[in-house]
C-alpha cells in the first residue's frame, strides 16, 4: 500500500531520515538506498510517497521512496538556523527557563537545594538518554524504552528532556508521547508547588 509522508530528522552524512504519515500514524524508518529521487536529494520538509516493508528484524522501514506530486520547499540542509530547527528552539529556551526558575527558587529557599539538585541532575540524565536514544535511532540500533524517557521527565527531569527534544528534534512528531510527556510535566511541576506547603506543615 502506497502511503503519504513527511521527511523529518534527516541526517545528510548518514543518509537517515524519518517519514512521519501525513493521516497520522507511527513514524518510519528511511534509508537514502531506498528512494528514487532522480538527482534531487533528501532534505527535511519533502512530501514523499512511500511502502512500508518489515525486515526479518521485525523492523519497518520505508521503501519505493518518491517525491509526491506536490511537496513544500525541500531545504537542502538542516543545519542550524533552518526553520525545522527553529521551529523547536522554543523547547530549548522553555527547559533552560525551567532549570533557571529551580535554582532561583531554592536560591530564595523556596524550595530545597537537595531536591533542586536531584532535579538538575535527573535534567542531565535525560538529555543524555534523549541524545543515545538519537544516535541509535539514526543506527538503527537498540533503542531506549519511551517509558524510560518519560520515567525521566516525572521525576523532574522533564527540563532537560525539552532542551534535547529541541537539540535532537527527537519525540517531537509524535502525539501520543508528547501528550503523555506533558502530563508528566504537569504532574511534576504540581508535586513542587506543592513542597513549599508540605515544609510549612512538617515545620509546624
Amino acid at each position: 500500500m502506497q502511503l503519504q509522508g513527511r521527511l523529518t530528522d534527516w541526517d545528510d552524512k548518514r543518509g537517515f531520515g524519518y517519514l512521519t504519515p501525513t493521516g497520522g500514524g507511527e513514524r518510519v524508518w528511511m534509508h537514502i538506498s531506498a528512494c528514487q529521487l532522480g538527482s534531487q536529494r533528501p532534505a527535511d520538509g519533502m512530501l514523499l510517497t512511500y511502502q512500508v516493508q518489515t525486515d526479518r528484524n521485525g523492523r519497518r522501514r520505508a521503501v519505493a521512496v518518491k517525491p509526491a506530486r506536490r511537496h513544500a520547499r525541500p531545504r537542502n540542509s538542516v543545519h542550524a538556523g533552518s526553520p525545522g530547527k527553529s521551529r523547536q528552539a522554543w523547547r530549548r529556551l522553555a527547559g533552560l527557563a525551567a532549570l533557571s526558575a529551580l535554582v532561583t527558587a531554592a536560591a530564595l529557599d523556596l524550595l530545597p537545594w537537595p531536591l533542586v539538585a536531584v532535579s538538575l541532575g535527573l535534567s542531565l540524565l535525560a538529555y543524555v538518554a534523549y541524545a543515545l536514544d538519537k544516535r541509535a535511532a539514526q543506527r538503527d540500533q537498540r533503542r531506549t524504552p519511551e517509558a524510560t524517557l518519560q520515567l525521566f521527565g516525572l521525576l523532574g527531569g522533564w527540563p532537560g528532556a525539552l532542551i534535547a527534544q529541541g537539540q535532537f528534534r527527537h519525540k517531537t512528531a509524535k502525539p501520543g508521547f508528547q501528550a503523555l510527556f506533558w502530563v508528566c510535566v504537569l504532574l511534576n511541576s504540581l508535586g513542587l508547588l506543592a513542597t513549599p506547603l508540605l515544609l510549612q506543615r512538617l515545620a509546624g
